[in-house]
């Protein structure tokens, strides 16, 4: 009997949220390797690009499991004698968000043309921190209703390389957690390092993200993938 074979490389590309607040690395990490690779579709095959598009939100407040934080390495080599160095995940995670990115960057072979950051409250905030300090990791930051650091404008490495760099900030205009001032200053801050900044205000959103919001972020992907 043949074997079918799926031979055409037109795919309809859907776009996927995880929520990765309180969960598990290994289990969020397997599950957006999965979607990127197309394995949740019932045609896949190996030889085809028949993923699907995926964000990952509150990436910060990934959960790792059993004595992780402190056992979990992160090596790097000076490459000099003796110049290896390791560091926890922990450190890691409260001092270097942006080496997260590196790692996942290298993992995939992605190219950062391609990659965009993006995510809510202190998750859109390290969004901003990596695409700041970063720029040349990341083809753009989607920041919803968090807080774009002033502070770091002054230190950026490549500020040349932010001229022009996309970003989606959007904040409610009922937020108390977050006010809606913080994302004007985000706007001003932006606008004068010269980012291809798009910006946007919803009325009665409180700290959240409403289906408006979600479909601005949609179609601004859409634009950029």
């Amino acid at each position: 009997m043949a074997t079918g074979r799926t031979t055409t490389v037109k795919t309809e590309r859907k776009w996927h949220i995880i929520d990765a607040d309180g969960k598990v690395l290994g289990r969020v990490a397997s599950q957006a390797a999965r979607i990127l690779q197309g394995k949740h579709k019932a045609g896949w095959v190996p030889f085809l690009d028949q993923g699907d598009h995926v964000i990952i939100i509150n990436a910060a407040r990934v959960r790792l499991t059993g004595n992780k934080e402190e056992q979990k390495l992160y090596r790097y080599h000076s490459g000099y004698e003796g110049g290896l160095r390791e560091e926890r995940a922990k450190i890691v995670r409260q001092k270097d968000p942006t080496r997260l990115v590196e790692e996942a960057v290298r993992a995939y072979g992605a190219d950062p043309k391609r990659v965009l950051v993006g995510g809510f409250s202190q998750g859109g905030s390290m969004a901003a921190i990596v695409a700041l300090t970063r720029p040349d990791l990341v083809a753009g930051a989607v920041v919803l209703s968090g807080i774009v650091p002033s502070e770091l404008t002054d230190a950026a490495p490549q500020p040349e390389l932010l001229a022009g760099k996309p970003f989606f900030v959007g904040h409610g205009t009922a937020d108390t957690v977050v006010p809606v001032a913080h994302g004007r200053a985000s706007r001003e801050l932006l606008e004068g390092l010269g980012a291809a900044l798009t910006y946007r205000e919803y009325p009665g959103m409180a700290h959240e993200i409403n289906a408006a919001c979600l479909a601005d972020v949609q179609t601004w992907l859409r634009e950029r993938l």
